[in-house]
């Protein structure tokens, strides 16, 4: 071999390494930018990860304990006044739901 015919092949490793990082880059950035999105899509779709899912737990929370100790409240009165506990006074169904 010559050294022109080594530089030409020199070259030409030279330019085919530089493709392959160059593919490889792209491909990491693609990814890192497609992780990225796909995070922030899961975020905005399930809204913010902040304070406001917690405050709606605590106040579901205070609600429910509320209504069950006004309905202990009632009932407890309802059935000392009329003595009649069969009757199902004071007895409300308190349902709740979390997301």
């Amino acid at each position: 071999m010559t050294p022109t015919q080594k530089n030409e092949r020199a070259r030409q490793v030279l330019a085919t390494r530089r493709l392959r990082i160059r593919r490889i880059r792209r491909r990491i950035a693609a990814g890192g930018a497609a992780a990225f999105i796909a995070v922030f899509t899961v975020i905005a779709a399930d809204g913010s990860m902040g304070s406001s899912s917690t405050t709606a737990t605590a106040s579901q929370t205070a609600q429910a304990t509320s209504t069950t100790s006004s309905d202990t409240t009632s009932s407890s009165s309802a059935s000392s006044s009329s003595g009649n506990t069969g009757s199902g006074a004071g007895s409300t169904s308190v349902t709740t739901s979390q997301s």
